[in-house]
């Protein structure tokens, strides 16, 4: 078999994950903030929703662990020079992308697991605090860079029988090479 790295992710439709911007990029204290910049923020995260990606022709199942994402308020919910932009809003964009990270598929056409997709996702406002948190062209457009990786990331599959590696580590011990998740080990001297 191999490795093979995936193409991007597929919403549980089969397109390709939403990450366009209205107003891109914000400016701080120019840019007015807008119903829709939440709302993109969200139909990004509601196509990755049970997501899968495609190996060598091979599709993988749903994100694992499972990422169920729902809003407290509904789009439908946030009325246009109604509703104020509220902490929760952002919060909610922020656990679910914290959610995808460290997510992986099993691809059962090859009966493993893909390695994890963990990028470590940092946030300028995290969380954001009603009244305390002062909304910020720069957090927002780091939020959307987030998604942007998740709307654009790729994971690998590798069968250890078919794993070459080349040990090159200096110790005397034996050294034992193992496919994991994107390359090869080295040695395993059991100390």
């Amino acid at each position: 078999m191999g490795n093979y790295t995936s193409g991007p992710p597929k919403s549980s439709g089969g397109n390709p994950i939403p990450a366009a911007w209205t107003d891109d990029p914000l400016v701080q204290d120019v840019t007015p903030i807008k119903k829709t910049h939440i709302v993109e923020l969200r139909a990004c995260l509601e196509a990755l929703d049970g997501h899968y990606h495609v190996f060598n022709g091979n599709n993988s199942n749903a994100e694992l662990p499972d990422v169920s994402v729902a809003w407290a308020e509904s789009n439908a919910q946030l009325i246009v020079d109604e509703t104020p932009p509220k902490a929760a809003h952002t919060n909610e964009v922020i656990n679910f992308i914290k959610a995808f990270n460290g997510h992986y598929h099993y691809v059962p056409a090859y009966s493993i697991n893909s390695n994890a997709f963990a990028p470590g996702f940092a946030f300028e406002d995290d969380p954001v605090t009603a009244l305390v948190t002062w909304i910020k062209a720069l957090a927002h457009e780091q939020l959307r860079s987030h998604l942007e990786s998740l709307a654009g990331h790729t994971h690998i599959v590798c069968c250890e029988c078919e794993c070459t590696c080349t040990c090159t580590c200096t110790c005397t011990c034996t050294c034992t090479c193992t496919c994991q998740e994107q390359c090869c080990s080295e040695c395993d001297c059991g100390d």
